[in-house]
């Protein structure tokens, strides 16, 4: 008889929890967002490019800013744009990445 009154129990507190539970809302949504262009090898010497796309829900602007540098965007609400950033200012060569 205990172990199914500890079932019971069990059960109960279970049903009880769930109803008071919650979870963690993930979402992309905010207003600062670090980004990062580490090093990587190139094929056939073609070298990357760091691409950023911004979207909202709403009508929106801001700025990009790397490096002290600023670049302005305005984004037209559930319209992404991508931005082509600077290589010079976004790779982060061997020598500066951190190496375990």
């Amino acid at each position: 008889m205990s172990i199914i009154r500890f079932l019971i129990f069990t059960l109960f507190v279970c049903v009880f929890s769930a109803g008071i539970a919650s979870a963690q809302d993930f979402s992309n949504k905010g207003k600062e967002f670090w980004v990062v262009f580490p090093p990587h090898a190139p094929s056939n010497n073609n070298l990357a490019n760091l691409s950023l796309y911004i979207s909202s829900d709403k009508n929106t602007n801001g700025h990009i800013v790397i490096n002290g540098d600023s670049i302005p965007f305005n984004i037209i609400a559930f319209t992404p744009q991508e931005f082509i950033l600077p290589r010079n200012t976004t790779y982060v060569s061997g020598a500066e990445s951190a190496t375990d």
